[in-house]
């Protein structure tokens, strides 16, 4: 084997003299390397060799893969296998259920599973698959494969909790990895043992996991200590800071109520000794408190009080924080303007002076306005709304559209501007703008509208107004906006167009929907002649998912009965001609019935003016379809089975079986009766129509097939008769309901365990006391027995009553009586009956089992004792908040409400409410004194929280924790683009991830403020997100500036390629050397510039690239430059392909080897640079090769004659010629030489050889040389 350069180099030349390569030869311990005696030892390595080896990355790259496949080998003794045979039974009907069952869990888990029995009757399972389905199908075999041990466990019952986890989760993930049942006793039963059911390694694996948990959790304890809750505030510190810090150090649970709930009980749990430790540091900061702590009272109006408090108290814990004094105000349900103010009395001044300042910081004022001109003032996007945000940030406007007011909250100063602004702009648009409504009849609304809209986006154009439905307790009322001009002729346009229609009549026609494309025609041609011809009528179609027959038309009523008559006649001519028949044909006679080139059924077609269609070759259907009219059709068909009789010599066998049995035949979709025909060479069989009674079966085909259909058909309905016992059991239908259980699930579970089908008679079938049983004799035995055991326990069922207070009636009987389901699935579906709604009755009536209804009793008096338990407390939060707080289809809330067992009640709307308040704006934002009597002030809007005093204190908190606020936060404005990014995909990206809003003022205003909207847990975490992003594009800008430094040299253009390089392969690694731009001059720039490269980056980069640069050019200066005349025709042979011979030569000589351009005068001039010596080797090289490809150029040339007209003389010459120069070629060279081979080195070994080598080396014209060279396996040289 030889390289390229070996090949350029062994080919000989067309003049006959030897290649100056085979002066050199190739080394025979180079061409041939030795074989190592032995594998090295240590780590293995791959040699270098010239016949090439494969690279070992790849099983490297292998063996660092893992694979996501893996094999469980899983072995079941004989003594725990669940399904035990006889002594002599291997794999019989118990292995056969062992396959099934692994059948089942391998469709269930996606794993498969090979299963092998050995001769100690073990059972072993190979389970292969990915690795998590490999777990789930270990888990199920061993349960239903493995005999199940049961083992029980004596855990006090305060620490079922923790091995039940949260959601039961703890539980459930020890049952997935030990392929167990863990069962722990309800909290009404004094049972304490935990039971666990399986495997006897899962449940020895299952016992100690438990028994860890409960050692874990009988190590911690808990304190509860009686803190007055006045000095609660100060042990939790600012924003629970000391608390905080206090858990942090310790690692326990301190649990401070909130001051609402009015309890002074604080509790800590976790490790004994870090609990005593809280417990001692929490009494030494009482006894601190009550020695240090004053209380003083002030007066502050209490509609002040929420500006004192702050978002979420935070101005209470800022006064907290600064001046060390707690400010307590009173309840929301009470009345009292009194502010408690305690703590340190040398800090009560700074403490007043901050909470007076808190509450005279924000005034509130109303300001009329029609709800329609709102959205005109809040502009597009909000685009006016956030004009004023921006001009006065600490004012918020509240649109309120169900009042016609707008609401302006902020400092007094500020909020008279917008007042005034909001003022004139509602002054502006009502003299500018109407709004108007027109009442339009639900029938005519979907003409007023058009399709998908199409005649109120006319109008909205033409007019330039605003048309919309009115809501949805109005929806045929049509509100036009716009200019008073536009809306004027856009009302008397609706009404000129209702007035029409209000004159008009329309007709129902029932047409067949399969006739509804014929009457419509290709492309609608058919209906487009029927409108033609009936212009001022409208033919309205059904729409296809409409699945309706009723076409309307629609017009004048002398052209509605004109085009209903037509209709009439379309319809029966249509309905005439398109009578359908099928008629089911063997397969192999399609081709026939169809006949040579179409002839056949072409025949029949015009002979009986029908339709005739027949399935695709490579259906399943053998169904011809004939349409057309009824007797023509039935001529076809006969035509057809004419055909068929005459051709396949068919006979008709009739066998009778009940029809009863008829759908057993048939299978599920036809499978049993496709499974027949397939196996019985295509026959046809004929069932009587359902319903009809008849018994009579016909089979057509040839005779053997249809006796063998016949066979087949009586043997499937002997095997259904005999799985078809029945039995009748009597039960009263009051018993049914429990036969059947909860969901179906007590009849599902007969059905499964006996293999039988149970028959539960309706109220309206006349055996109503009557269940049937129908399946094999001895498994309708077996079901009897135990329905009737289950009827035998009904039979002891006892009436029972409870009397509960009617107040509490509809607590049971809410949302779908939903307490009463959940007490009948934990009693066992005992029957309770409540009295109807509007008696005075308490008594409720429970039926069934002793014992559950015991238990069902006291459920009942239980949920009554906790409901008489509940208080209901308020929640101000603004409503223009509830929407934040409800959440998506009210998610939040009822999460909220499931979380606390609480009830949450939102205040219903009401549209007259503000007709009853006085609009006037008051000094400061205070309200008047409510007065006594009707005429006090309307019922404030609160969320009303029901349930356990501690669940609504928490549910309080929790919607509290809901309310949206905002928070501005300073961005530098040269970074808001980056933070936006492409298309907004960054600040979508950031919204996303922190569930907030966040508004980026326009870049007209030049602000810095960007504003935050979301919960506050989301806005804190949004604006560390931001302030990270902010620090990035500070690190960014710093690099970036220091990445700009210029620097400027002069090098002259003959060395611009030299650093360019081919296709710019030089001046990229000088880029990606250094991480800097260079420009290079255009080749249009100014004389001065042509000369002048800059580089741009780090000024250590680009001083090192300048440097780099100028050693380039140093270089190429000192490099010798000789220019080589050379035939422009052998360029390209010299180059190679893709530049490979030229590269060569480079590497070989370590030149540069420069050709000339297109637009060059000279085309036969190289250039060739590098050290003086290597440059006169090359150029020595180059006119070697000019001399051997100049002859293969002439040659070529000599060859393209020969194919140009020419004498017959001529020919004849150049033949002479040709063959000449190949015999000289033929004699000269002496092939492939290899030097340095054994026969060489050894002459007594190889005399022969090595004087034949020699001579051929030397040259010398030896015969034995010349038959050696000419009989080599590598061929004569050419």
């Amino acid at each position: 084997m030889y390289n390229g350069d070996s090949a350029m180099q062994a080919s000989g030349s067309g003049n006959g003299q030897p290649p100056q390569a085979q002066e050199s030869g190739l080394n025979y311990s180079e061409a041939f390397p030795a074989l190592p005696d032995k594998v090295p030892e240590g780590p293995k390595s791959v040699a270098p060799s010239p016949w090439g080896a494969r690279s070992t990355s790849h099983s490297a790259r292998m063996a660092m893969t893992q694979s996501s496949q893996t094999s469980e080998r899983l072995t079941i003794p004989y003594e725990e296998r669940r399904f035990k045979g006889g002594e002599e039974v291997r794999f019989g009907k118990d292995g056969e259920s062992e396959k099934s069952v692994c059948y089942a869990i391998s469709q269930d888990t996606g794993a498969q599973i090979v299963l092998t029995q050995s001769k100690d009757r073990s059972l072993t399972l190979l389970i292969s698959g990915k690795r998590e389905d490999v777990k789930r199908a270990r888990n199920a075999a061993l349960q239903r494969l493995q005999t199940q041990a049961s083992d029980s466990l004596d855990i006090p019952k305060e620490y079922h909790r923790f091995i039940l986890g949260a959601k039961g989760k703890t539980k459930e993930d020890l049952e997935v990895s030990t392929a167990t049942k863990i069962t722990v006793p309800r909290m009404d039963d004094a049972n304490n043992f935990v039971k666990i059911t399986g495997p006897k390694e899962g449940i020895v694996i299952a016992r100690e996991k438990i028994m860890q948990i409960y050692e874990e959790q009988s190590k911690r304890a808990a304190e509860r200590l009686n803190i007055p809750r006045i000095f609660h505030p100060f042990i939790c510190g600012p924003n629970n800071a000391y608390l905080d810090r206090l858990r942090q150090k310790s690692g326990v649970s301190i649990n401070v109520p909130p001051p609402s709930a009015m309890k002074d009980e604080i509790s800590i749990s976790g490790e004994r000794e870090p609990v005593a430790f809280v417990k001692n540091e929490l009494l030494r900061m009482t006894s601190e408190l009550s020695n240090t702590t004053k209380e003083i009272t002030v007066e502050v109006p209490r509609a002040q009080h929420r500006y004192v408090q702050g978002p979420r108290g935070n101005h209470l814990h800022e006064i907290l924080e600064k001046t060390g004094v707690w400010v307590e105000l009173p309840f929301q349900d009470t009345d009292s303007d009194s502010v408690h103010l305690r703590g340190n009395p040398a800090n009560f001044g700074e403490a007043l002076k901050m909470v007076f300042n808190k509450a005279n910081s924000v005034v509130k004022v109303e300001l009329k306005a029609p709800s329609w001109i709102h959205k005109y003032m809040i502009g597009k996007g909000g685009e006016k709304v956030r004009e004023l945000g921006n001009r006065f940030p600490e004012v918020h406007v509240n649109f309120v559209v169900e009042e016609d007011k707008i609401v302006i909250e902020g400092p007094p100063r500020d909020v008279e501007e917008v007042r005034k602004i909001l003022e004139a702009e509602s002054k502006t648009l009502v003299s500018t703008l109407a709004v108007s409504e027109v009442k339009v009849d639900d029938k005519y609304m979907k003409h007023i509208i058009g399709k998908s809209g199409s005649n109120v986006s006319r109008l909205k154009d033409e007019l330039g107004v605003q048309i919309r439905s009115s809501d949805a307790n109005r929806p045929n009322v049509l509100v036009i906006e716009g200019p008073k001009n536009s809306v004027a002729e856009a009302v008397k346009a609706l009404q000129e167009r209702l007035s029409k229609m209000e004159n008009e009549r329309s007709k129902d026609i029932i047409i067949d929907r399969a006739l509804h494309k014929l009457i419509i025609g290709q492309k609608g041609e058919r209906i487009r002649e029927i409108r033609d011809k009936f212009k001022e009528t409208n033919v309205a179609f059904p729409e296809s998912k409409e699945n309706s027959d009723v076409v309307t038309i629609r017009g004048p009523k002398e052209e509605v009965d004109k085009c209903y008559k037509h209709l009439e006649k379309l319809v029966k001519d249509l309905a005439a001609s398109n009578f359908r028949l099928e008629v089911p044909i063997f397969k192999d006679m399609h081709r026939t019935i169809i006949g040579k080139g179409g002839a056949t059924i072409r025949k029949i077609r015009d002979e009986t003016d029908t339709k005739i269609d027949l399935p695709a070759e490579n259906a399943d259907s053998d169904v011809i379809t004939i349409t057309g009219k009824k007797e023509n059709a039935e001529k076809a068909k006969e035509m057809i089975l004419k055909i068929q009789n005459e051709l396949a010599n068919a006979v008709e066998v009739k066998v009778s079986i009940p029809s009863k049995l008829h759908p057993n035949l048939i299978g599920a979709k036809g499978r049993t009766i496709s499974g027949v025909i397939q196996e019985c060479g295509n026959v046809q069989i004929t069932l009587p129509q359902s319903g009809s009674g008849l018994d009579e079966i016909t089979i057509r085909g040839p005779k053997a097939d249809a006796e063998k259909a016949k066979q087949l058909l009586e043997k499937i309905a002997h095997d259904r008769e005999l799985s078809s016992f029945t039995a009748e059991i009597p039960a009263k239908q009051e018993y049914h309901k429990y036969i059947v259980g909860a969901n179906r699930g007590n009849i599902n579970r007969l059905r499964e365990r006996y293999n039988v089908r149970i028959a539960i008679p309706s109220s309206v079938q006349e055996e109503k006391d009557t269940i049937v049983v129908i399946g094999r004799k001895e498994d309708v035995e077996k079901a009897k027995v135990d329905i009737e055991r289950t009827l035998q326990e009904l039979h002891n069922t006892v009436d029972d009553s409870v009397d509960i207070p009617v107040k509490y009636h509809k607590n049971f009987t809410a949302r779908r009586a939903e307490e009463i389901r959940h007490i009948q699935e934990e009693t066992g579906n005992v029957s309770i009956t409540f009295p109807r709604m509007g008696e005075e009755n308490e008594k409720v009536l429970l039926r069934g089992p002793q014992e559950a209804v015991d238990a069902a009793k006291r459920m009942l008096l239980q949920r009554v004792a906790d409901w008489e338990s509940y208080i209901t407390i308020e929640v101000d939060i603004p409503p223009q908040y509830y929407g934040n707080i409800m959440g998506p289809k009210g998610a939040r809330v009822m999460d909220v409400s499931d979380e606390f067992d609480v009830h949450i009640k939102f205040p219903e709307r009401k549209d007259n409410r503000a007709n009853n308040n006085n609009n006037a704006a008051h000094v400061n934002g205070e309200q008047p004194a409510p007065a006594e009597g009707t005429n006090g002030e309307a019922p404030k809007e609160v969320i009303t929280v029901t349930g356990r005093p501690e669940d609504c204190e928490a549910a309080k908190q929790a919607l509290l924790d809901l309310v949206p606020v905002v928070e501005e936060m300073p961005v530098p404005f040269e970074y808001h683009s980056s933070i936006i990014g492409k298309a907004g995909a960054s600040i979508r990206k950031l919204m996303d991830e922190f569930k907030v809003n966040i508004n980026i003022p326009n870049s007209a205003e030049q602000s810095d403020v960007i504003k935050i909207r979301g919960l506050r847990r989301n806005v804190d975490e949004a604006k560390e997100g931001l302030a990270a992003r902010v620090k990035e594009l500070d690190k960014l800008k710093e690099e970036r500036a220091l990445r700009n430094f210029r620097v400027e040299m002069r090098v002259e253009p003959k060395y611009h390629f030299q650093l360019i390089g081919q296709r710019g392969v030089e001046v990229n690694k000088l880029r990606n050397e250094f991480q800097v731009e260079l420009q290079f001059p255009r080749s249009d720039a100014a004389a001065e510039d042509a000369d002048k490269i800059v580089i741009v980056g780090l000024e250590s980069q680009a001083q090192a690239a300048r440097d780099k640069i100028q050693a380039i050019i140093e270089a190429e200066k000192s490099k010798s430059r000789v220019e080589v005349p050379l035939d422009s025709r052998i360029h390209a042979r010299i180059i190679g392909g893709k530049g490979a011979a030229l590269k060569r030569l480079e590497d070989r000589f370590k030149v540069k080897i420069n050709f000339p351009r297109r637009d060059d005068e000279d085309a036969n001039v190289v250039t060739v640079v590098g050290d003086e010596e290597n440059v006169y080797d090359c150029e020595a090289e180059l006119k070697r090769l000019e001399d051997i490809y100049l002859d293969d150029v002439v040659e070529n040339e000599t060859l393209r004659a020969y194919h140009s007209p020419a004498t017959a003389a001529g020919r004849q010459d150049a033949r002479q010629n040709h063959n000449g120069a190949a015999t000289a070629a033929g004699q000269s060279g002496s092939g492939f030489v290899v030097k340095g081979a054994p026969w060489e080195q050894n002459l007594e070994e190889f005399p022969t050889l090595n004087r034949q080598s020699s001579d051929a080396g030397s040259g010398n014209s030896v015969p034995a040389a010349s038959a050696a060279v000419s009989n080599s396996r590598w061929g004569a040289p050419r």
